[in-house]
């Protein structure tokens, strides 16, 4: 039995005087009225209510029942048209989480989203591991990389492309690969896959088979491995979102520019399509809008 709607159904019956009524109101059946009614009484093991072909009133202990029940009954509808109104407005907490290379995209979207809906309090958690939606309280997720997979929804929303990247210190010393075979007389760096462990292989179309350097450095955290190759450690697979500014100020060159490495992609993700506050809403729509197609 569900003793929360029997509850609320005998309260509207006592006010209303017919399952008729009450069925009307609530878009069900007088039987299925009936059914709850009986169910609370067989629990009770009294009788709460006096039945006519035509009307129904409260016996002694149906009125105890209501006098104790009509107030915490009262508290609950207000709570939950409170929670309902909350749920339509775009205000209260909004839990994010990206990779910390992620802030060079994200900030200044999050920025003018915080300016348009100041009642909304953005916490944005960073971290190279996967975050996972339920464990960490996560609202709504940003990853580079592959499509994250699991009990998801998870949108790409642009492409992020991978270059082979090395400083100008580094090829002064060890020369500058002409090729993929021999790319692989050089030292190079690796990135290691925070969730799985494993180190990402290098897609490079024209290789015989997936290209698995043996690096001397490697990492599970994109900033660091930039900073390793723009000191002159190796050659490394660099996605553009995180080594950007160094390309542009020169600080790393492109190896074997006519090499295209199988792009990743920047995606968001979050648990369910379905019964979204409306702020979780608003954020996805807002930054999907702002970064869908960014290069």
């Amino acid at each position: 039995m569900d003793q929360l709607r029997a509850l609320r159904l005998f309260s509207k019956v006592a006010a209303l005087g017919s399952f008729q009524r009450v069925a009307v109101d609530e878009g069900i059946t007088a039987q299925a009225v009936g059914k709850s009614i009986r169910q609370l009484e067989d629990h009770l093991g009294v009788r709460v209510l006096h039945r006519t072909t035509r009307r129904c009133s409260l016996t002694q202990e149906g009125q105890s029942l209501l006098d104790l029940t009509r107030s915490p009954l009262d508290e609950l509808a207000r709570a939950l048209n409170v929670v309902n109104a909350t749920s339509q407005q775009v205000v209260g907490p909004l839990r994010v989480s990206a990779a910390p290379s992620a802030r060079v995209v994200l900030a200044e979207p999050i920025a003018r989203f915080c300016e348009r809906h100041p009642r909304v309090r953005v916490e944005l958690v960073t971290g190279n591991a996967f975050a996972d939606t339920v464990d960490q309280q996560v609202d709504v997720g940003f990853r580079s990389g592959h499509q994250p997979r699991g009990d998801l929804v998870a949108r790409r929303l642009f492409a992020v492309r991978q270059q082979l990247c090395a400083a100008p210190s580094y090829l002064a010393r060890h020369g500058t690969p002409a090729s993929i075979e021999a790319l692989r007389q050089h030292r190079c760096t690796g990135f290691r896959d925070a969730q799985s462990g494993k180190l990402w292989p290098w897609d490079l179309p024209g290789a015989d088979s997936a290209f698995a350097p043996d690096p001397v450095f490697c990492t599970n955290d994109p900033e660091t491995e930039v900073a390793l190759v723009r000191a002159g450690i190796g050659i490394g697979l660099l996605d553009d979102i995180t080594a950007a500014s160094d390309l542009q100020a020169g600080r790393l060159v492109v190896v074997l520019p006519e090499v295209r490495p199988a792009d990743l992609g920047f995606h968001v993700y979050y648990p369910s399509r379905k019964r979204l506050p409306q702020r979780t809403r608003a954020f996805i729509d807002f930054m999907a809008a702002q970064l869908s197609g960014t290069a």
